[in-house]
């Protein structure tokens, strides 16, 4: 009453003044008319005005608690009230009355309402500040007959497909859908309308939080779903490919991990070749989705059709291991960093060289198209297997570990027994030979090592040995195999013994064995080849370590192969614990013995023959000779009756031996022609001859003097003058002219085929103070001109 008249003659700070105390004066005093009873007055710190939303004039009785509060409607000038009833207010209680108005069957108009409330400008209010006490609140009606809130609820699309269950979709009720403006209310204030993506969505949600686990049911209502809607959608939802899907075996797996089967006609057959369940999709469960979609759909959920090999490496911020299927990773990683000591971090670079599967290998089909894929691919995988040894090496935890990571292909092949050998059975890599070994081994006994079969499905498959030492296979002779080829030699044939054992000592003695593994050899009663050509079993022979002695063949001493050294053979000793004799183990003791210069004057035209071979130069071959025979001096070649070889300590220990080199002396028997190698062994090591000037005796002391002399190099000297080769071949006499030279037919095919850079050097008074030197050059072409004068021809008819 009074306000109006007094702010013309007051000023605005004064008239505020005013009100704040009329306010605080009749704050307590009752005079407020209720709603529901106008006699009933209430202080104006308790009264509501509703005026201006007019919810409870709307719908009376909803809420008697709240409507007594509400002022009455008649009243005049409420704005001067201390509090209006707003949305916010309304919010508070709005899932009550919504569940109120539901059961009074006025539910719809509950939601005009609302509408009707809702801010037509958008310059005023918007829904963070109108409808932000909504937003949580379960007052909207869904199809289901359910109240949820607004984040929960879905605009349902015209003709709408049907969803997957499991996505739990909540459509907004038809009573809703009915009112006018509802859609773009709805819209407004933050119901989402339903669409492919939001789908998606929550399908991918559930996939990388495992909220919920897939039933066959969802599984089959999802897949149709995605039959239905745009590919794209599909292609770019990274998680969709880890999907569960149902396989042949009724196992679920992810979609990446799948393969296509052979109903949908995959690019590459796989099922054909394995027929063991690794991840086929169960194809007959969807036989109502049309079979282009379906396949494109599994495509684009990576879902392979192909096998593919992979050769290269990854850290862990590659994405290698999720893309592709790789077997027992987890055991991988462990093996590095357990077993193989190897730092694992995320910028470490692993090796991954493999075709899915490999288990699968026992496959025949399969195992065909894996081998096939390795050649194809094997210069690239030799060269990555490499550089990951290189790689693992600079990454051990210690620089003295003697661990060698396996690359995850090697790592796989020798996990379990996969590869089907020419036995039929199956074995690790590991566990197979290599051909080198195969070869060395060779017939009979090559057949009793595991080895990979290679005649695949009538399609040969040769690995290089290269590549299959890289990947684990046998360089040496395992304990266990090896036992298994002794025991097999008593089976052989005798003529064939002395090749058996060679082969398998050279085998052997590349073999590294354990104190363990000896110990176990020994106890298995290994025979072995005596020089007496019987077999004796290893633990009663001996060996004599020494070449300075030849014994006479004798069942108690074990037989050594030409092709094998004394040291070689040594190894072979300490491997069956065979008892070794040494120098100075026996004494020599001979009857009746007498000089022999045949021999020694045999083994002086030896020498002169093959000086030529002799690759020394530090000295010249006419030193080189002149030494050889000043030692040679030293030597008496003795012919005795009788040679023994005696234990000093065990006189009941002896050997009858043929030959023996001891103080200066050659002891041999009186026929000696059947230890002449052994004779010249000898002299080879006591002149400290090369190996190839050895070689050269052994092959030529057994021809006549005509054809040893044969033997030799076709000139003396090689000279390279400007890059260019020269031949020279020295005669010399002691005459002062008419030199009778002798050409071998070697010379003589040397001079024709070297023609001009062939020389013949001829010294004459060879020994005098006037000795002098004629060079004739071309000496094959003077012989054809007359120039050059031959005693005599020989011609071979």
């Amino acid at each position: 009453i009074f306000t109006p008249e007094l702010q013309h003659y007051f000023p605005t700070y004064f008239k505020s003044a005013y009100d704040q105390a009329v306010k605080l004066a009749v704050e307590e005093i009752a005079f407020i008319p209720s709603q529901l009873d106008r006699h009933h007055l209430m202080p104006w710190r308790t009264a509501v005005n509703d005026q201006q939303l007019k919810f409870y004039k709307s719908f009376p009785g909803i809420d008697s608690d709240e409507e007594c509060k509400i002022a009455n409607h008649h009243l005049s000038r409420q704005d001067k009230l201390l509090h209006k009833f707003t949305l916010d207010d309304l919010a508070q209680n709005i899932e009550n009355y919504a569940v109120k108005c539901q059961e009074l069957g006025i539910y719809h108009d509950l939601i005009v309402f609302l509408i009707s409330k809702y801010p037509k400008s958008r310059f005023s209010y918007s829904l963070s500040n109108r409808y932000q006490s909504f937003s949580s609140k379960r007052f909207l009606l869904t199809d289901s007959d359910e109240l949820v809130s607004i984040s929960e609820a879905c605009i349902p699309k015209e003709n709408h497909p049907s969803y997957p269950s499991i996505i739990h979709i909540q459509f907004i009720h038809s009573t809703i859908l009915s009112i006018p403006d509802s859609i773009s209310w709805l819209k407004d204030i933050g119901v989402k309308i339903l669409n492919d993506e939001y789908v998606i969505q929550e399908i991918q949600h559930r996939i990388d939080n495992n909220s919920e686990s897939f039933d066959f049911k969802s599984l089959q209502q999802i897949m149709q779903f995605l039959c239905k809607i745009d590919i794209s959608l599909i292609t770019s939802c990274g998680s969709l490919r880890n999907l569960p899907m149902l396989t042949k075996s009724g196992t679920l797996k992810k979609a990446k991990d799948c393969y296509l089967p052979s109903a949908l006609h995959p690019k590459f057959d796989l099922e054909k070749l394995i027929t063991t369940d690794i991840g086929f999709i169960a194809s007959q469960h969807y036989q109502d989705l049309d079979t282009i979609t379906f396949k494109s759909v599994l495509l684009h959920l990576h879902v392979a059709q192909n096998i593919e090999f992979y050769c290269g490496s990854f850290t862990q911020y590659t994405n290698t291991t999720q893309t592709s299927q790789v077997d027992h990773y987890d055991e991988y990683q462990h093996y590095l960093v357990k077993q193989a000591r190897v730092r694992f971090d995320r910028f470490f670079s692993y090796h991954i060289a493999y075709l899915p599967y490999m288990s699968c290998l026992k496959e025949e089909s399969y195992a065909k198209n894996f081998f096939q894929h390795l050649i194809l691919h094997q210069e690239t995988l030799i060269s990555e297997l490499n550089k990951f040894k290189i790689r693992c090496s600079k990454s051990k935890k210690s620089k003295n570990s003697t661990y060698n990571a396996q690359h995850y292909l090697q790592f796989m092949l020798n996990y379990t027994p996969c590869i089907k050998g020419t036995d039929d059975q199956f074995y690790r890599m590991n566990q197979l030979y290599t051909p080198c070994i195969i070869q060395q081994l060779g017939a009979p006994l090559h057949n009793l090592l595991p080895q990979m079969k290679t005649n695949l499905d009538r399609i040969d498959i040769h690995l290089t040995a290269e590549l299959m030492i890289l990947l684990g296979a046998r360089t040496t002779i395992s304990l266990a195999d090896t036992i298994v080829l002794f025991q097999h030699i008593a089976q052989c044939d005798p003529i064939q013994y002395f090749k058996i054992f060679t082969n398998i000592y050279k085998v052997m003695i590349t073999s590294e064995w354990s104190q363990y593994d000896i110990n176990v050899l020994s106890n298995h009663n290994i025979k072995l080849l005596a020089t007496n050509g019987a077999l004796q079993e290893a633990k009663s022979l001996y060996f004599i370590a020494t070449s300075n002695i030849y014994a006479e063949s004798h069942h108690y001493l074990l037989k050594q192969p030409n092709e094998l050294s004394v040291q070689e053979m040594l190894i072979i000793c300490k491997q069956f614990k065979i008892k070794v004799i040494q120098d100075q183990d026996f004494t020599i003791a001979y009857k009746e013995s007498k000089i022999n210069l045949n021999m020694k004057n045999f083994i002086h035209d030896l020498i002169n023959i093959v000086v030529v071979a002799e690759d020394d130069s530090k000295m010249s071959k006419k030193d080189v000779l002149a030494q050889w025979i000043d030692q040679l001096k030293d030597i008496d070649f003795m012919e005795v009756t009788e040679l023994f070889m005696k234990n000093p300590v065990d006189q009941r220990l002896y050997f009858k031996a043929k030959a023996a080199l001891i103080d200066r002396k050659i002891l041999f028997e009186a026929n000696s022609n059947n230890c002449r190698d052994r004779i010249l062994e000898m002299i080879g090591n006591y002149l400290k001859l090369s190996a190839q000037t050895a070689q050269v005796i052994g092959q030529i002391h057994h021809k006549t003097k005509a054809e040893r002399l044969e033997c030799g190099k076709p000139f003396d000297y090689e000279i390279i003058v400007d890059k260019k080769r020269i031949y020279i071949e020295v005669k010399s006499t002691c005459k002062a002219k008419d030199m009778q030279a002798r050409i071998s037919k070697n010379e003589w095919q040397a001079m024709r085929q070297y023609d001009a850079d062939y020389f013949l050097f001829c010294i004459f008074n060879a020994g005098t103070e006037n000795v002098c030197l004629k060079v004739i050059s071309e000496p094959a072409s003077k012989l054809y001109h007359g120039e050059l004068v031959p005693s005599e021809i020989c011609v071979s008819i």
